[in-house]
């Protein structure tokens, strides 16, 4: 993990001294993103700043990357997992400088342009600028597991891994986006959007960007939901084969590698495969004390068989439930968005964690994915919050393409098309969920911690297969994630694979109780937001609702301390869209802290 921001710009006023001061701004930002190196590089057009997080060539792998004649270079946030075989691909045309995986990608587009994306397996947003063209290629891994921002001013194009780099600049658009920013491809503020992933576009001096896909799940799946179907057992072995090496590429790192590890069947998983090559792997697991969902039994059960190391992490950590206000700004501005909760704050402790248990370990794999395209929303998950599917027909009449509510009103042998039911539930669960909310905050919270997620169930080849997997085999292989079940049998001890999908019920426990803690804090932002004339809420309104919460904690007035909560986070969204700060004092990144 790192980041990149800069402008492409050719009426660009002031010096290249003014832009660099500029930069330095922007890159201020995102400094947790890498706090090992900071470099720029600022021409006629063109500003770049690189923040590294050194984890492969820690001595050689500085950004950014020239060619042999110095008209191309790289800047990149991510790793390509497969930069060895693509370096001999390209066989001896080029000459390497250093042993970064990085590299490759700038020879790459030296001989293939923009066909050089589908060859890449990796987590990836980068930008190659073509100083003789005067061309700025953008792209983004295929999943979106990195992020890449983009505004357009009235003459420049903004570029950046984080949107509150891009509200540095000047031009930038400040008005936040309260209308649709949840849908693709959309960011909370209006005027920034998102370069989604799986999509590339090529950027000149004064010209809009036009982003172009080259690749989606949704043609895949629609080309080879038709194929012929072939034994359970050929699946099984294929699934396996595939994660397998999708586990052992991820593992590519000149630093320490860590795995968190809840106890449910993904991180199990892949806990137990990196166990196979490298017995160092430190687990981190989130805490429930009463272990209601019997996660930490599991855990326990699997470290002890495999011989790794463990370390728990206490959701009842006093800081998570008793917020202040400088939290709460905080918090909003590490996420870029007002979307502090349960879930992001228990990440966070996580990957803080993390960090100050071992201060070299900068990577950790997670089972984000794993879900999306195997069928792991299907069946009843046992949590009370969660949606419950008694039958795969009772999951694909969910989807059909009418109000929820007539789900329950379908007679109970009616089967709609199925493969268009489960095209739907693919959309709703990776276009709604998996990019714009759970690599969202996966990045955030791991990022803002100086820490880099992998995904090893994101592997292309994995997810292309699952992808390809006839309609006709789909009950049998994904109902309750049969497949990747059936697969886990040879990595893990008896009854894990098989263990009930549980939803992470200790997190909402804690939310209910950190919710309280923000009424707390309200007199506090009353004084230094509601005041402001430039108030999205009317501050009488919220006034009374504060009156009536406080009066009546457990009785819901029509809003909730979590709807109050919200409202909290949106003004200070607001003032910080328009007042960008930096908190790189804060006391919640350790990395910083020492720097």
């Amino acid at each position: 993990m790192c980041g990149i921001v800069g402008y492409l710009d050719s009426r660009r006023e002031g010096s290249r001294e003014d832009a660099t001061a500029l930069l330095e701004r922007m890159s201020g930002q995102i400094a947790a993103r890498g706090p090992d190196e900071e470099t720029y590089y600022v021409d006629d057009a063109l500003a770049v700043a690189f923040r590294r997080l050194s984890i492969v060539d820690l001595a050689g792998g500085s950004q950014p990357i020239w060619n042999e004649d110095r008209t191309k270079f790289v800047v990149a946030n991510g790793e390509i997992y497969n930069h060895l075989e693509l370096r001999a691909r390209l066989g001896g045309r080029h000459q390497y400088r250093t042993r970064s995986d990085s590299e490759v990608l700038v020879h790459l587009y030296e001989e293939y342009g923009p066909d050089m994306l589908p060859m890449l397996d990796g987590i990836f947003a980068f930008a190659v600028w073509d100083v003789r063209e005067q061309e700025l290629f953008l792209a983004r891994d295929r999943f979106g597991v990195k992020p890449l921002y983009y505004a357009q001013t009235r003459s420049a194009l903004l570029f950046g891994s984080e949107l509150r780099a891009l509200l540095e600049h000047p031009d930038c658009a400040r008005m936040p986006n309260f209308v649709d920013w949840h849908q693709p491809g959309m960011s909370p503020v209006a005027g920034i959007n998102i370069l989604r992933g799986g999509f590339y576009a090529i950027a000149k001096p004064g010209a809009p960007l036009a982003p172009k896909q080259y690749w989606s799940y949704h043609s895949v799946y629609m080309q080879s939901r038709h194929l012929p179907a072939r034994r359970v057992e050929e699946y099984v072995d294929e699934y396996a084969s595939l994660m397998e090496g999708a586990v052992h590429r991820q593992l590519m790192s000149d630093v320490p590698i860590g795995v968190f590890l809840s106890g449910g069947l993904d991180s199990c998983i892949i806990a137990a495969l990196a166990a196979k090559w490298n017995k160092d792997i430190r687990c981190f697991h989130i805490h429930d004390r009463s272990d209601q969902t019997g996660d930490t039994a599991a855990t326990e059960a699997l470290v002890a068989a495999e011989g790794l190391k463990l370390t728990k992490v206490s959701l009842a950590d006093r800081r998570f439930l008793n917020l202040t206000l400088q939290d709460l700004e905080y918090l909003v501005w590490t996420l870029g968005a007002p979307g502090v909760n349960a879930v992001t704050l228990s990440k966070l402790a996580t990957y803080g964690q993390v960090r100050l248990v071992e201060p070299q370990m900068k990577v950790v794999m997670i089972g984000a994915g794993a879900d999306e395209f195997a069928g792991g929303y299907s069946k009843d998950s046992g949590d009370p919050y969660g949606k419950t599917h008694p039958t795969w027909e009772a999951f694909h009449r969910s989807h059909v393409n009418l109000p929820q509510k007539f789900a329950p009103m379908f007679r109970d042998d009616f089967v709609p098309d199925e493969t268009h039911a489960y095209a739907a539930y693919l959309r709703g669960q990776v276009e709604a969920s998996l990019e714009s909310w759970n690599l969202w905050y996966e990045d955030r919270a791991s990022s803002s911690q100086s820490v880099e997620a992998r995904v090893p169930f994101l592997d292309h080849r994995l997810v292309e297969f699952l992808l390809s997997i006839p309609t006709s085999m789909h009950k049998t292989l994904f109902w309750d994630k049969t497949i990747e079940r059936l697969a886990a049998d040879r990595w893990l001890p008896r009854g894990l694979a098989q263990r009930k999908k549980i939803g992470f019920i200790p997190a909402r426990q804690v939310g209910a109780e950190q919710h309280q803690g923000i009424l707390k804090v309200f007199k506090q932002f009353d004084e230094k937001y509601l005041g402001s004339p430039d108030t999205v809420f009317s501050p009488e309104i919220i006034r009374q609702l504060a009156q009536r919460l406080t009066a009546q904690p457990n009785q819901s007035p029509g809003l909730t301390v979590e709807d109050m909560s919200l409202i909290m986070q949106i003004e200070i969204f607001n003032r910080q869209c328009r007042l960008p700060r930096e908190y790189r004092t804060t006391t919640w990144n350790p990395v910083l802290r020492s720097v």
